[in-house]
């Protein structure tokens, strides 16, 4: 096996066909033609204008179109889903039960079919509230939850300026939404999760593999190690991150 075949071996994560199902509810069977040629033209205008010029995007949001919400959820939201796991399994043990979680930014659905599927695979029971400053992101979750069968408590909430008064979570998720908020709602936000977070909870941050998203999530790292916050992983010192002081990233 050649070092490069060594550091990609791992275990496969897989979409769950309880998620196939539910998508092919809500947008149409997978397998038709006509739903397969309708979301090929999403998703293709969705990586166009996430990864090439995010300009195209710029005169509203891009979920807010009911074609492009359907592409993310069928396809971006099934890449996305997965990544939960393997941390949820690292914290499991941190996880009492049943687990409250509170999702900012929670877009149409990702962190409720994520944390929802792995919860009932492990026979755990879970109370989500998903949070979004979009209704039609809002409603798209909620349809998701109701397709699988997931319990979900919505509520508008915007994260340039939060406001959140709810009962602290076990579980905070943020699922590739620090990489859509600037700088200045650092300080917000980490008095947000000061107030969100139970006494023994975490805080959970996932965020895209590329350079400028991932920058973006070890500044707010660095802004919660600031504010009395201790990083539990991937990195688990609470100094500032070396990979910024010289201009690089990580992921």
């Amino acid at each position: 096996m050649s070092r490069r075949d060594r550091r990609r071996s791992g275990p496969a994560l897989t979409v769950p066909e309880p998620l196939l199902d539910a998508l092919a509810r809500l947008h149409g069977p997978l397998e038709a033609p006509e739903t397969v040629a309708r979301l090929a033209r999403g998703v293709a205008a969705l990586q166009a204008g996430l990864t090439q010029d995010r300009a195209r995007f710029s005169g509203g949001h891009y979920l807010e179109r009911a074609d492009l919400r359907a592409a993310y959820q069928s396809y971006y939201l099934c890449a996305n889903a997965p990544k939960l796991w393997p941390a949820l399994d690292r914290l499991a043990d941190a996880l009492p039960e049943p687990f409250a979680v509170l999702e900012l930014g929670g877009g149409p659905g990702t962190g409720v079919a994520g944390v929802g599927l792995w919860a009932r695979a492990r026979g755990r029971t879970v109370r989500h509230h998903l949070t979004d400053h979009r209704s039609a992101n809002l409603a798209a979750a909620r349809d998701l939850a109701q397709a699988l069968g997931l319990p979900l408590r919505t509520s508008a909430l915007d994260l340039t300026a939060p406001s959140y008064e709810g009962p602290p979570a076990d579980l905070v998720l943020m699922m590739n939404v620090i990489n859509e908020l600037p700088p200045s709602a650092d300080a917000g936000l980490a008095a947000l999760l000061d107030r969100a977070v139970a006494p023994r909870g975490v805080a959970l941050a996932l965020e895209p593999a590329a350079a400028t998203p991932s920058r973006r999530a070890l500044a707010l790292r660095d802004a919660l190690v600031a504010a009395g916050w201790h990083p539990r992983f991937p990195c688990p010192h609470a100094q500032a991150c070396p990979t910024l002081a010289v201009g690089d990233w990580c992921h």
